[in-house]
């Protein structure tokens, strides 16, 4: 896991990451993840355009680190014009999805192979291991109902609008041999219909990806050569099926004379919540419930004593509860998010840095006293993007000492093509 932050007024916007890093590996067929500290998620996207990205969650895509990749469309996007932010989030997409030199089509269906089998692991787990209705663990020959039954609801969902309408039929004709001996071998004891299941597996890896694909989150915020406020796009990428790349995006943000700041927190988000609404979602969750449950009590003791009828009752329990829901986000506005919005707006850019840096920094310290996982941590670097000055950095760790590196320096300062 990890903590970014994105803050972002008329001035500038601000990314700050910590450390910490998700490495997802597969051992055999099966996804392993490992935790590590001292990674690079904030970095220059371009460099003729002040334009910066951010990463969180799983540090690779393929087995390829983020790095190397952003680092390749930064050479490679040299003479591009960007007169957006929303135009270099498009090259970076495109030059995602066609790069197969990084990411070569049998890397993918070895990727797509071992998704699958992932897939039908989880399916057989989960039917075992579900009791029935007589609280009895499921038998072999129930497995093939329960697949049967699994597979009609999936056929009835949607597929979302990020796959081709064919995608489900182009993974049977490209994988289906492959899964089909392989649940055989694996399956074969069980009473069940091969071809079901492989359609079931296919269904939901497409109907359902978002649960068995990991995610990188990516943020890109600066600004175009038309841009004189910043802007902020975000996506989740969830690899490639087949040659699809799989994205889902976000709401951009953009500055502008009307909405003037804003403060996005990535990942594990808890503290950033607190400082950006003044109360621990934690706890705001707890005092709401209670309320809820308070006041659904008192409609029911109504109800029971003949008070009111039980349409009456559910009308005003709705009513209390959605005055006060109400009621509260608007004290919560009024006494401390717009005051923190307006102060926010006319920060300068060096506090506008230490702002993001010291959130980072109270996530991770809570992160440290309250769970034992300890997912965010490390040096924290911090880079200011504006329209006059470019990309900064005002924190920014090395694995080597810099003032035995200058000449890193002399050449990272130079524009170059790779030969």
């Amino acid at each position: 896991m990890t903590s970014e932050v994105a803050i972002l007024n008329t001035h500038a916007v601000v990314l700050a990451a910590d450390s910490a890093v998700t490495i997802s590996e597969y051992n055999g067929y099966y996804a392993n993840h490992k935790y590590l500290k001292g990674a690079n998620k904030v970095f220059e996207l371009v460099r003729h355009y002040p334009i910066g990205i951010m990463v969180y969650n799983s540090a690779e895509i393929l087995h390829v680190p983020w790095e190397i990749v952003i680092k390749a469309f930064r050479e490679s996007a040299i003479d591009l014009k960007f007169n957006a932010v929303s135009d270099c989030y498009d090259h970076f997409l495109e030059y995602l999805s066609k790069n197969y030199l990084l990411f070569p089509d049998d890397v993918k269906r070895e990727y797509l192979n071992h998704l699958l089998l992932d897939i039908s692991k989880k399916y057989i787990d989960g039917i075992k291991n579900t009791p029935d209705q007589n609280a009895s663990q499921i038998e072999d020959d129930q497995i093939d109902v329960w697949i049967k039954d699994e597979l009609l609801i999936l056929q009835n969902m949607p597929i979302e609008s990020t796959f081709s309408v064919n995608i489900i039929d182009s993974i049977k004709s490209s994988h289906g041999d492959f899964l089909r001996e392989n649940l055989k071998k694996r399956y074969g004891g069980y009473n069940i219909d091969i071809e079901n299941f492989i359609d079931c597996v296919i269904e939901a890896l497409i109907k359902l990806y978002d649960q068995y694909m990991g995610y990188t989150g990516i943020v890109i915020a600066g600004y175009g050569e038309n841009d004189y406020f910043p802007q902020m796009l975000q996506f989740q990428c969830f690899g490639f099926i087949l040659n699809s790349l799989i994205i889902k995006s976000e709401n951009p943000i953009k500055i502008d004379h009307r909405n003037r700041s804003h403060i996005s927190a990535f990942a594990i988000n808890d503290m950033v919540k607190t400082f950006n609404l003044g109360i621990s979602p934690n706890l705001y969750d707890g005092i709401r419930k209670s309320i809820h449950q308070k006041i659904n009590s008192l409609g029911k003791f109504l109800e029971d004593s003949k008070v009111i009828s039980h349409s009456d009752a559910n009308d005003i329990i709705k009513n209390f509860i959605d005055t006060i829901d109400s009621d509260i986000f608007s004290i919560i506005g009024k006494e401390h998010h717009n005051p923190l919005m307006k102060a926010i707006a006319f920060l300068p850019k060096d506090e506008l840095a230490s702002l993001a840096e010291n959130l980072v920094m109270l996530e991770s310290l809570n992160e440290r006293v309250t769970r034992p996982s300890e997912s965010v941590g490390g040096p924290v670097d911090v880079a200011v993007i504006s329209r006059s000055e470019g990309f900064v950095w005002i924190k920014r760790k090395h694995y080597f000492p810099a003032e035995l590196n200058v000449r890193f320096f002399n050449r990272n300062a130079m524009p170059r093509r790779m030969p």
